[in-house]
């Protein structure tokens, strides 16, 4: 009972919530213990093992002063900003340069194709006028950059001369040039509040004054919307699918249509949509979820009714504890209201479920695992080949397979139904032929290496390759070619083996003419997305109905499957992600809900397009995914919520995945 108490805790990571039974286990060791059983709370227990053995008290870093920087530097010293996607330096440098040494005195320069001369040409003319010169994205001209290094060295600058450099990170950088530079990383203000004051710093009084009351809060309703997307890529995979890199050019340019374009109180917001959708922020969008996200949040923020215009009284804004946009042109009511915000975002603030911590804290750990893998993969590729290291490293690796060999149905071929004429039938028996080819691959070349390391065969280079793989805790780059699944070795040679018993399973049945008289879970098939294509064609031949006239309609629980037809498939082992599924409906997620909840059997089917009602306001369409870092998607399915609530399950991430792995 007691460590169930502690698996239960909110804060298992804290050394007096282990059992009494863990008093003497080391911080490395109740590390390991939240890796296997509490994953969700791992990177607390990094951060607190990283305080207690290095003296960190925190992992937060302080706010950039340029000015102090610029001070700490000399003249023949440049500074190097490594910019994270998304962040852009050279609006907060020129500010500060105005500030310091007056306005005109910052220049900067786009690095590219044919831009060299001009670089040059910038340079010393910066250098001899005592201003600061930019030079951006030099990751782009790495072969130019000693040029750089000769100049810097030959010309005698001003002293208030300040040389600033962006780049991505880049591996063929010119060392002496890194070496002699004040290297900087430079990210997005984290924190909603950061992010409205950073825009506001670099909003001037006159600017936000400048024409009516409705174009002043307007601008503040931008900088909230710019601040909720750039904050909503903290929580990738479900704030976002990926990182977009929305910067300050999209603030700028969106404030720029807003003054120019809507200076009467009745704003034209379809026009402003459009525009944001389609060229602005949509413009960095290639993935329709998230482009879904992004309209949401369009129709949330820029409405008549969250700001005060022809009289009205505006509303407090979304998801805020009654935060109202001032009816001011004053930039310091603005800036009031702003430093009234908590230091810490809370998840609902930015439309997401009070669990999403339990996701991001899992999702960076996982990134820290594959870094410290990555690590010792380099390693082992350097310590060359050593028999008995190499015994005592693929010792666990080669145990596992064996184990998992026992079972002899697991290197069995199959045989399948010599009538396999419909397209769910046929893709049954290439699966199972497939999943045996790859499990014979498999045995292959773990029982080559093994003969090796016994002295039986003699060492090739294949093998030495497969055995360095291997002993690296990474998966065969030519067994992921056959299917592409956990990253973790032991955790893929076991889901490999569970396939192949699964699909041998659904094989049987094929033969008797059932094969889909059972239920299936997609997380059996390496290639689920096949299976969809094979059942839509079967569903067309058998109804006389066009393949491309076919859409995919399911209904969720037992005893459903008349109500779509003759040709249907009952899925099982689904789980949801971003939400709970509670009555029917889908419900708001509590703070203590797992990352993935499991979810009820799903009919689906293929029915003709004209039968589909998709306006429905009560349904909202999920994407379904194979994997939870939402890489591969699969197909969607339709789950039922409150009228008119669409927007709400969409802005919070929910999602499907075919299993909890």
């Amino acid at each position: 009972k007691s460590w169930l108490d502690w698996f239960n805790s909110v804060k298992p990571e804290v050394p007096k919530e282990f059992p009494s039974q863990a008093a003497g286990l080391r911080a490395f060791k109740r590390m390991l213990i939240l890796q296997a059983l509490r994953p969700d709370r791992l990177q607390s227990a990094m951060e607190l093992f990283v305080g207690e053995n290095l003296g960190v008290q925190s992992s937060n870093i302080g706010s950039l002063d340029l000015r102090q920087l610029s001070q700490e530097t000399s003249e023949r010293t440049p500074i190097m900003f490594i910019v994270t996607p998304g962040s852009d330096p050279s609006a907060i440098l020129e500010q500060e340069a105005d500030q310091i040494l007056g306005p005109g005195n910052y220049r900067q320069i786009a690095m590219g194709q044919g831009q060299a001369e001009n670089a040059i040409r910038m340079l010393n003319e910066a250098a001899n006028e005592g201003t600061w010169l930019c030079l951006q994205n030099v990751h782009l001209v790495v072969s130019w950059l000693p040029v750089v290094e000769k100049i810097l060295h030959s010309i005698q600058p001003q002293s208030s001369f300040r040389l600033w450099m962006t780049t991505d990170p880049h591996p063929r950088f010119p060392p002496i040039l890194l070496q002699q530079s004040v290297k900087v990383t430079f990210e997005a203000p984290p924190g909603l509040k950061r992010n409205l004051l950073n825009a506001y710093s670099l909003w001037t009084p006159e600017f936000v004054s400048k024409m009516n009351q409705g174009r002043s809060q307007l601008l503040f309703v931008l900088a909230w919307f710019h601040a909720i997307v750039q904050e909503r890529r903290t929580y990738l995979p479900q704030g976002w699918t990926k990182f977009h890199e929305f910067s300050y050019a999209d603030l700028r340019s969106t404030a720029e249509i807003i003054s120019t374009t809507f200076t009467s109180d009745n704003p034209k917001w379809e026009t402003l949509h459009g525009l944001l959708d389609n060229a602005i922020y949509g413009g960095r969008i290639d993935n329709i979820y998230d482009q879904r996200i992004l309209r949401a949040c369009l129709k949330m923020y820029f409405r008549s009714d969250n700001i005060h215009i022809g009289g009205s009284q505006a509303r407090p804004l979304p998801n805020t504890k009654g935060i109202l946009v001032p009816n001011s042109t004053s930039h310091s009511d603005f800036l009031s209201v702003i430093k009234q915000l908590p230091e810490v975002d809370a998840p609902s603030l930015l439309g997401l479920p009070p669990n999403i911590e339990r996701v991001l804290q899992q999702t960076n750990s996982a990134k820290i695992a594959n870094q410290l893998k990555t690590m010792e993969t380099a390693d082992v590729k350097l310590a060359g080949w050593d028999r008995e290291r190499m015994s005592a490293q693929l010792k666990p690796v080669i145990s596992l397979w064996q184990n998992l060999v026992n079972n002899p149905k697991v290197l069995k071929a199959p045989k399948g139904s010599d009538d396999a004429s419909l397209p769910v039938d046929s893709f049954i028996v290439m699966e199972a032929q497939d999943a045996h080819k790859l499990v014979r691959l498999v045995h292959v070349t773990i029982e080559a290496v093994s003969r090796v390391l016994k002295g039986v065969d003699l060492l090739t280079t294949s093998v030495q390759s497969a055995a360095t793989c291997l002993a690296s805790g990474t998966v065969l780059d030519e067994w992921s070619d056959q299917w592409e699944g956990p990253e973790t070795l032991a955790l893929w040679l076991e889901a490999v083996v569970k396939k192949k018993l699964a699909i041998d399973s659904w094989l049987e049945l094929q033969k008797s003419g059932n094969s889909l008289s059972a239920p299936i879970s997609p997380s059996w098939l390496l290639n689920p997305q096949i299976f969809l294509n094979a059942l839509r064609q079967q569903t067309a031949r058998m109804t006389k109905v066009a393949v491309d006239e076919l859409t995919l309609a399911c209904v969720w629980g037992e005893g459903s499957r008349s109500q779509l037809g003759s040709v249907t498939c009952v899925l099982q082992g689904l789980v949801l992600q971003g939400a709970l599924f509670s009555g029917g409906y889908l419900a708001e997620a509590k703070f203590d809900t797992p990352s993935v909840v499991p979810l009820p059997s799903c009919t689906i089917a293929f029915i003709p397009s004209r039968e589909d009602d998709s306006s429905s306001t009560s349904m909202v369409e999920l994407p379904v995914y194979e994997r939870t870092d939402r890489s591969k998607f699969l197909m969607r399915l339709r789950m039922s919520c409150k009228v008119n609530e669409q927007d709400r399950w969409i802005l919070c991430g929910a999602a499907i995945f075919i299993s909890a792995d």
